[in-house]
C-alpha cells in the first residue's frame, strides 16, 4: 500500500487500485489496525467527514475482497471469513428457508492450525476457531433447517449461529440448486490451476529451469544394462513420410496389433521421433522446458529385444533395463489390455511418468497440470509418428500409478505414471481401413 497526493494505492496480485479517501494519514491508522470492530465507528474518534471516508474506504475494500470478516460470541472468536477474490454480491439480509445442508464439493483441511471449509471455485473460505462449532459441521453433512440448528445447539448463542449460516450461504460452502456437473476433484483442480479464482497469478516462479536429471537415481535397476538404440536418418525419415495432411487423416486410436511383433528398428524410430532429444529439443512442448516426463518402455513382444521393462534415455538414446519379465509386468500390461477393451496385451506399452521435482520448483502451483497438458502433447506427436510409420498406436484413458510405482521400486510421490500408450504392429485388418 502507498499513497500520494490523490489517496491510497493498492498494489494486488491482479492490478493496482487507487481510492481517493481524503484523509490518507486516518485511513492508514484505519487500515493497519488488526480488526476493525463495528463499535468504533460509534466512538468519538471518527466523526464528520473522516467517518464518511473511513466507511466509504472500507465499503470499496470489501467490496474489491481484501477485507477478513472475524465473528465473535461473548469474547469467543468464532469463524472468520477469508476472500479470495472480489464478492459476486452482497451479504444475504437472511438465512434461506428450508433444508440446508453444505455442498457436496464442499471440504475441510487445517491452515494454521484451524479447520477451513472451502468449496473449490468459491469467492472464500471458512475457517473454523472453536471446536464448539462441530456440531454444526454435523448436522449441515446431512441437512438440517436454520431453525432447528439454532434450537438444538446449547455451546453457541442464537445470533451467532445465524450469522456463521448467513457466511456460510454467502460464501457458496452449502448446496444450492445450480449444483454444477463437476466431479469435486475436478473442481478443486480446475480452480487451482486456472487464474481468476483467487487474487495470485498460477505462473512461473522461476526465472531458471531445474538442470535435466537424466538418470533418476532412485530408480532400481536389473544390473544396469543398457541396449543402445540406432539412431534413424532423419532425411530418409522425411523423404518417405507421407504429407501432413494426409498422416493427420490417417491417425487414429488402433487397439488390434498385428501378429507379427514390431521390430527394435521401428520401436528405436518411434521413440526417437516421439521422445527422443534432438539437440537439446524434442517434438513436443513443455512448460518452461522442464520436461518432467520419464518414459518407460514394457515389452512383451519385440524383434531383437528381450521382454522386461525399460526406461528410455532420450539423450543417449538408449533403453536401460529396469526389470526383466516378472508377474508385475504382465499385471501391468494386462491392466492396459483391459483399459482398452482388448483380450490381448499389447506388444510395447508406453509408460509415462512425472517426476514432480523437475517442475515443482518452477511452477509450484501449475505443475501437476503443466505435467498432463505435456503428456497430451506426446500422445498426439506419437499418434501422428505411429501413422506416418504405419504402426498401431492407442492412448489409454487410465492406468495403475501405485503398480508402476512397485514396479519400479521407488514412493509414487518421487515420480508418477500419468499417462499410457499402447504400441505394436499393425494387423492386416488395420492396413485395409486406411
Amino acid at each position: 500500500m502507498t499513497e500520494d497526493e490523490t489517496g491510497i494505492v493498492f498494489h494486488m496480485a491482479d492490478g493496482l487500485y487507487r481510492m481517493a479517501t481524503g484523509n490518507n494519514t486516518r485511513i492508514r491508522e484505519l487500515l493497519g489496525d488488526e480488526r476493525i470492530d463495528e463499535s468504533l465507528f460509534e466512538q468519538e474518534l471518527i466523526t464528520g467527514k473522516a467517518r464518511e471516508n473511513a466507511a466509504s474506504v472500507l465499503y470499496q475494500l470489501d467490496r474489491l475482497g481484501v477485507l477478513n470478516r472475524h465473528l465473535s460470541d461473548s469474547g469467543r472468536l468464532l469463524v472468520s471469513c477469508l476472500p479470495l477474490r472480489s464478492p459476486p454480491s452482497p451479504a444475504p439480509d437472511s438465512v434461506p428457508d428450508g433444508k440446508l445442508s453444505l455442498s457436496k464439493s464442499a471440504f475441510a483441511h487445517r491452515v494454521n492450525d484451524c479447520l477451513c471449509l472451502e468449496n473449490p471455485g468459491q469467492w472464500a473460505t471458512i475457517t473454523l476457531h472453536d471446536r464448539a462449532l462441530s456440531g454444526l459441521l454435523h448436522d449441515l453433512s446431512f441437512g438440517k433447517s436454520a431453525g432447528d440448528i439454532i434450537t438444538d445447539s446449547t455451546d453457541v448463542s442464537a445470533e451467532a449461529l445465524q450469522a456463521i449460516v448467513t457466511l456460510l450461504v454467502w460464501c457458496g460452502i452449502l448446496d444450492t440448486d445450480d449444483e454444477s456437473q463437476w466431479a469435486a476433484h475436478e473442481r478443486l483442480f480446475h480452480s487451482r490451476t486456472r487464474a481468476g479464482y483467487t487474487r495470485q497469478f498460477p505462473g512461473k516462479s522461476a526465472s531458471i529451469s531445474p538442470a535435466f536429471e537424466e538418470e533418476p537415481p532412485e530408480v532400481r535397476c536389473d544390473g544396469i544394462s543398457c541396449i543402445e538404440l540406432e539412431k534413424p536418418n532423419p532425411t530418409a525419415s522425411d523423404s518417405a513420410d507421407p504429407s501432413y495432411c494426409l498422416v493427420s487423416k490417417q491417425r487414429r486410436s488402433i487397439r488390434l496389433q498385428g501378429a507379427e511383433p514390431i521390430h527394435t528398428k521401428q520401436l528405436s524410430e518411434f521413440l526417437f521421433r516421439t521422445v527422443g532429444d534432438q539437440q537439446g529439443r524434442r517434438a513436443y512442448p513443455s512448460g518452461g522446458s522442464c520436461y518432467p516426463i520419464n518414459t518407460y518402455v514394457a515389452i512383451r513382444s519385440c524383434q531383437g529385444i528381450h521382454p522386461g521393462f525399460y526406461r528410455y534415455g532420450p539423450v543417449r538414446h538408449e533403453l536401460v533395463s529396469i526389470r526383466q519379465s516378472c508377474p508385475l509386468l504382465e499385471r501391468l500390461m494386462t491392466a492396459a489390455a483391459r483399459s482398452a477393451d482388448i483380450t490381448l496385451p499389447p506388444q510395447v506399452l508406453l509408460v509415462l511418468a512425472c517426476r514432480m521435482s523437475r517442475i515443482h520448483s518452477t511452477y509450484p502451483e501449475l505443475g501437476y497440470s503443466l505435467a498432463l497438458k505435456e503428456v497430451g502433447a506426446i500422445y498426439q506427436t506419437a499418434m501422428m509418428n505411429a501413422a506416418a510409420m504405419q504402426l498401431a498406436s492407442c492412448p489409454l484413458g487410465c492406468g495403475d500409478s501405485l503398480l508402476f510405482a512397485e514396479l519400479l521400486g521407488i514412493a509414487p510421490a518421487v515420480e508418477s505414471s500419468v499417462g499410457e500408450l499402447m504400441l505394436g504392429s499393425m494387423s492386416s485388418e488395420s492396413h485395409r481401413g486406411l
